[in-house]
């Protein structure tokens, strides 16, 4: 049985995942705070919700949560450019210029094709 209840909970957390993500496609970045910040507050770790919280609070030029949300996830792989990007662009928007060139480099280093940072 709890093998079941594992693979429930997994299932939920996949599906709240897919809904936030489909809100964050229509430019619903409130929705999608509204639903993963509850997952986050239950101690939910998964690199996609704190990709997406990320970019919804910066898409809401809600750039310092932004920044917080994207180091999370970045704790939980630091080998993840997106994040490493995503990072340096809130930068940016606060204009941390050294702190965003370091997050760039980061994501560069991990991933020199990444080609959105030149950008």
């Amino acid at each position: 049985m709890m093998g079941f209840e594992g693979n429930m909970k997994k299932i939920d957390l996949q599906q709240a995942i897919s809904i936030a993500h489909k809100y964050y496609q229509s430019k619903q970045y409130s929705q999608v705070k509204h639903i993963l910040q509850p997952l986050i507050q239950h101690g939910v770790q998964s690199i996609d919700i704190y990709y997406f919280m990320a970019a919804a609070h910066y898409c809401l030029d809600e750039y310092e949560q932004a920044i917080e949300a994207y180091h999370c996830g970045i704790q939980m792989n630091p080998d993840f450019a997106i994040l490493h990007a995503g990072l340096g662009n809130a930068y940016v928007q606060l204009k941390f210029y050294d702190a965003a060139i370091n997050s760039y480099n980061q994501a560069l280093t991990i991933n020199p094709d990444y080609l959105d940072i030149y950008y």
